[in-house]
Order: structure tokens, then sequence, then C-alpha cells
């Protein structure tokens, strides 16, 4: 009767002891989404919602194009070289997604 005590007793507290400093959690990442301008990226400057244009980087050379983090959610892009509106876009990008727009 004793040793089966004792080995519920010794049972009980390794339970006890091996499940201390156990933390459970969620980690939820940054909400950052991308935009990824393709195709004849050259001159033309890009609105975000209302904001200050900004100007696509591009290397010719290595014919890389820059990733634009942009917040989750519906944005309208506009495009524009010159004083013409190129293309005029209301998307939808979700938490981690890059969305590619083609430039005419």
């Amino acid at each position: 009767m004793r040793g089966i005590f004792l080995i519920v007793l010794t049972s009980c507290l390794l339970i006890v002891l091996s499940s201390c400093g156990y933390k459970e959690g969620v980690i939820q990442p940054d909400d950052k989404s991308y935009l990824l301008f393709t195709g004849n990226t050259q001159d033309i400057q890009i609105t975000i919602d209302n904001n200050a244009p900004i100007s696509v980087q591009t290397d010719v050379e290595n014919k890389s194009v820059t990733h634009y983090q942009i917040s989750p959610g519906k944005h309208m892009i506009v495009i524009r070289r010159g004083s013409e509106t190129v293309l005029q876009r209301e998307v939808l990008i979700g938490n981690g997604m890059t969305k590619e727009i083609q430039v005419p």
C-alpha cells in the first residue's frame, strides 16, 4: 500500500513540477501588406488614398522593383505619368499579402 502511495505522490509531483513555467499564447504578427508595381513604371507618380504622391524606384539593369509596405484594407490607387492618369483602381489587400499592380 505504501508503495502505491509513493508512486502516486511521485507522479503528481512530476506533473505539477513539469507544468511550471509553461506559457501558452498566440503570437500575432504586425499588420503589413505590400504593393508591387510591374510593367511600364518609368516616370510615374503613385497616389494612395489621396496622400502625397510617391515615385516608383526601379533598377532597370537588374529589372527589380521595390515592394511598398501598406496597411491591410481597401485603398484607392491612382497612377499618373506627367499630367495623364494612367490607372485608377480601388484594391482590397489582406494581411500579409502582396498585390501586384500592372502599369500599362
